[in-house]
């Protein structure tokens, strides 16, 4: 394959609860409070077609039932070229914990269902932004770091004022730290409120990116050694109509070679001596803002601009560090919106050299009881496990794959099939997993006989065609559940329902990742209460149900599932041992494997997070930085590394640039109060040792998303780390 066309496809695919001790900002709201009572499924119960009322079953019949329906879609609806289920259907909340969340997608994906989650396309726009810009597909800095913020900014409300991010941004306002909340028609609950027009945030991140260029408040060192601001654009990119250079008007969709570098000799990317040169990123990024004034900003927000000046004032102010911005994700809002404004939001703080320091950079707050592990582990269907990668496409064998995502990538899912399947093929079951089809629709549109919701109830976020359904099976802890009930009061409705008791998140082993990329370990209040039953059994029962009826069927489409892998005991341990895998010491080990074929790992990125350092992390809750990171609490990923880019806080020699002092090069190694975010070479300012963003292609931070692979096989047309591109193009604008 061209050179040009592995570019082009590649990246285009494109809380937890505290124990004692921790302070109640680290807690997921969503889990606090008391275990309600009232209202709880307790029993399983069975509604026919048609039927007039639930009537008690048992579980053993219960998943007897399921499976047989299962096997029977598979069997009327399988589809060669996509190898999957057309017509099944696997639906995942996002109250699941990370083993919970992981056993059911893999359930889904080994029978050939197709498989979503609750708010996916949020989630993976957000990922889709920050690993753009970051290489990181979550927040760099977690909430718990707002205690020592100078400023901060608050996008959005989603999720309501329970997110202990809103509570960390309050406690800092009422202690007299600057603080600004922007959002849509929003109260002044916290601090500075700039209530805006609709799509207003997107103006007044533009007005503050142009800010910071035109009165110099960039900080120049930090964007010279660790973004991409110095390096230089091809001439032939451009932006006209609302339309970047490369689009087609035919497809809808971009060629992005334009968005590329100019190369030296030696391949890599052309840089300027100074940032701000024509031709380079810095120099785009000034120009690309220049539009965004005062007042247009003030006018397109509706907002004063008396406010916004002020706001830009202060918050971009030299002594105003560290800054903060959190982005409050709504999980139903349009993707390419969320997208847009964390991307914005990026972009201003890395030109105020805000990233890689404690109480700075980005901070995510998604409501949810665990929206970020269940992204994490695979729960959505349009990325693999640990973000290995978007699921092949129809007729994509693996090399193609390969070509699509690169080498690192290739490591990751191999690590992950491993865990999957007992098998000897040199794709290692590559070729048993559901392909994916660009554009398709989602589950509510997409005209299924069978759908299984685990944890979720998506007739509550917008209408679905339940009816449709021939079988409909919903675990859930509410007795409330509208999905579940919605043929009541309709007693013609053909469809079969299965309405099954899924314990209380309160009552459930296992851990969660909050937005902060923490791990931790939960301490159940008790055991599930009546027949109620945890996502891991319920997900180990159904796998048992379809093992004995494979016993009977011999048709080709059957043997993938006879290859699959699943756990003796279906324990929390069990299957958190496979997702982070036997003797890794952090995600750098499967991704520089020398020989990945060796390894089974199922999530790569929580390589490291091995059970004994979570139990040793969930019951100390003292800061012993002094700085909000909180060492003792949990285990972020990737590698227990708390402030992402930490390299960045100190200079080249390796002497802190912050005060207080932060990460430093003692003479023989990096030290201080968090894991180092870089390989740790002989000294500080060797070439490796700057590379402070090490999840990028370009080892630097991305203000301009370039188009740009690192370690490119000309032969082959395979690159070891492909760019991840945003779906709406190199810059964000306000459409």
């Amino acid at each position: 394959m061209r050179r040009r066309d592995i570019l082009r496809l590649a990246g285009l695919g494109l809380g937890a609860a505290g124990g004692a001790g921790v302070p109640a900002l680290a807690q997921n709201p969503a889990k606090v409070g008391a275990r309600a009572a009232a209202g709880r499924l307790l029993v399983p119960q069975y509604r026919a077609a048609g039927a007039a009322s639930f009537s008690a079953i048992t579980w053993n019949k219960a998943w007897a039932t399921v499976a047989e329906r299962l096997l029977e879609v598979r069997a009327s609806s399988w589809s060669e070229a996509n190898r999957r289920a057309e017509r099944l259907g696997v639906y995942c909340g996002t109250g699941l914990t990370n083993e919970e969340a992981y056993a059911w997608a893999k359930l889904a994906r080994l029978s050939g269902a197709r498989l979503e989650r609750s708010g996916e396309g949020a989630s993976l726009a957000l990922a889709r932004a920050l690993e753009a810009t970051f290489g990181v597909p979550a927040a760099p800095n977690h909430w718990l770091e707002l205690s020592k913020s100078q400023a901060i900014l608050v996008v959005g409300r989603a999720g309501g004022a329970g997110h202990p991010a809103f509570a960390a941004a309050q406690a800092a306002a009422q202690a007299g730290v600057p603080v600004w909340s922007l959002g849509e028609g929003q109260d002044a609950s916290i601090g500075n409120a700039l209530a805006v027009a609709p799509r207003g945030e997107v103006a007044v991140l533009g007005g503050l990116i142009r800010f910071i260029v035109e009165n110099k408040r960039a900080d120049a060192a930090f964007l010279d050694v660790h973004t991409n601001a110095a390096f230089r654009l091809l001439p032939e990119f451009g932006f006209q109509n609302g339309v970047f250079s490369g689009f087609d008007p035919k497809t809808r969709r971009y060629d992005p070679e334009s968005w590329g570098y100019e190369f030296l000799e030696n391949g890599r990317p052309a840089r300027s001596e100074q940032i701000a040169e024509e031709g380079t990123v810095y120099a785009q990024i000034a120009r690309f803002f220049a539009p965004y004034t005062l007042e247009r900003a003030a006018r397109t927000a509706g907002v004063g601009e008396a406010a916004l000046g002020r706001f830009y004032r202060e918050f971009t102010a030299p002594e105003r560090r560290s800054a903060a911005i959190v982005c409050a994700i709504d999980a139903a809002a349009e993707p390419a919106a969320i997208e847009q404004r964390v991307r914005l939001a990026a972009i201003a703080s890395l030109l105020l050299g805000q990233v890689g320091r404690p109480g700075g950079g980005i901070v995510v707050a998604s409501p949810g009881f665990n929206p970020q592990g269940t992204a994490d582990v695979g729960a959505t269907g349009a990325m693999l496990p640990g973000y290995a990668g978007a699921p092949p496409l129809a007729g994509e064998d693996f090399i193609g794959w390969v070509q699509r995502h690169g080498v690192r990538n290739q490591r990751r899912l191999v690590a992950m099939l491993r865990s999957w399947y007992d098998t000897a093929a040199p794709d290692f079951g590559f070729a048993a997993l559901p392909c994916s089809r660009p554009g398709e629709p989602t589950l509510r549109g997409g005209n299924l006989e069978m759908l299984v919701c685990v944890g979720a109830d998506p007739l509550a976020e917008g209408n679905w065609p339940l009816e449709k359904l021939k079988t409909l099976v919903v675990l859930d802890h509410a007795g409330t559940n509208r999905t579940a009930r919605f043929w009541q009061g309709r007693g013609a409705a053909r469809t079969e329902v299965l309405f099954l008791p899924l314990a209380h998140p309160d009552e459930r082993e296992g851990t969660t990742t909050d937005s902060g990329r923490r791990i931790v370990l939960l301490s159940p209040a008790s055991g599930p209460r009546g027949q109620s039953q945890t996502g891991l059994t319920t997900a180990a029962s159904l796998w048992e149900q379809i093992g004995f009826k494979l016993a009977s069927r011999t048709q080709p489409r059957e043997e993938s599932l006879r290859e699959a892998r699943w756990w003796r005991e279906t324990t929390p341990a069990a299957v958190w041992a496979e997702m982070v895998g036997a003797d890794l010491g952090n995600p750098a080990e499967v991704d520089g494997a020398a020989n990945p074929r060796e390894l089974r790992c199922g999530v790569a990125i929580y390589a490291g997070a091995s059970g004994e350092k979570l139990a040793g992390r969930r019951e100390r809750g003292e800061d012993g930085s002094g700085l909000g990171l909180y060492p003792a609490y949990g285990y972020p990923w990737p590698g227990d590394v708390r402030v992402i880019a930490n390299r960045a806080s100190a200079d080249l020699q390796g002497n802190p640039r912050l005060a207080p002092p932060f990460m430093r090069w003692d003479g023989k190694a990096w030290s201080g109060p968090d894991t180092p975010d870089i390989a740790n070479p002989a000294n500080p300012d060797d070439p490796a040792a700057t590379r402070s963003f090490r999840g990028t292609p370009e080892g630097v931070a991305r203000l301009f998303a370039a188009y740009y692979a690192a370690g490119l096989n000309l032969d082959t047309g395979i690159a070891f780390l492909p760019a991840a591109l945003p779906a709406g193009g190199p810059l964000p604008f306000a459409k």
